[in-house]
Order: structure tokens, then C-alpha cells, then sequence
């Protein structure tokens, strides 16, 4: 049994359903506050099967998140933008 532990975090930004009404999520400071869930996994992870379940939409940015009244960098998966 792999173990982890989850707590509630506020990280910068905003939701907005774009697509199929999939909520996306943009990293952006000064903006509004976003409820989160964070995941602490005790061992380190291969991102890399997640990264292709998320696919193409998305892509995964290290964020500032704020939990209690303590700040940490955590993994998110933010909306990819195109801009060909």
C-alpha cells in the first residue's frame, strides 16, 4: 500500500469551462484564489503515465500553493495554451 497524505490548499488563478465543459484551469497572479486538494506522495513519482492520461490540453507547471499558514511548490496541471 503506497502512502500519502491530503490536505487543502488556495493556489492563484481561475477555472473556466472552454471545452466539453471541462473546467481548465490558468496559473495567474493577482486573480482570484482556487480551492485545491494537495497530494503529498512519500516516495518519489514518475509523472510520466499521468502526463499522457492528462494529454495535450494540459501541461504540468510547478505552482506556489498556500495550506494553512504555510506556503509550498506543488505539481498542477494547467490549461496549454496554443500560440501558433
Amino acid at each position: 500500500v503506497e502512502s500519502f497524505s491530503v490536505s487543502d490548499g488556495k493556489v492563484s488563478g481561475y477555472l473556466e469551462t472552454v471545452k466539453d465543459g471541462i473546467p481548465y484551469f490558468t496559473y495567474e497572479l493577482g486573480t482570484g484564489a482556487v480551492n485545491v486538494k494537495l497530494y503529498k506522495h512519500h516516495a518519489a513519482i514518475d509523472f510520466s503515465d499521468i502526463d499522457a492520461y492528462e494529454g495535450d490540453s494540459y501541461e504540468r507547471i510547478y505552482i506556489p500553493v498556500k495550506s494553512g499558514d504555510n506556503w509550498q511548490v506543488a505539481n498542477i496541471y494547467e490549461r496549454k495554451y496554443s500560440y501558433e
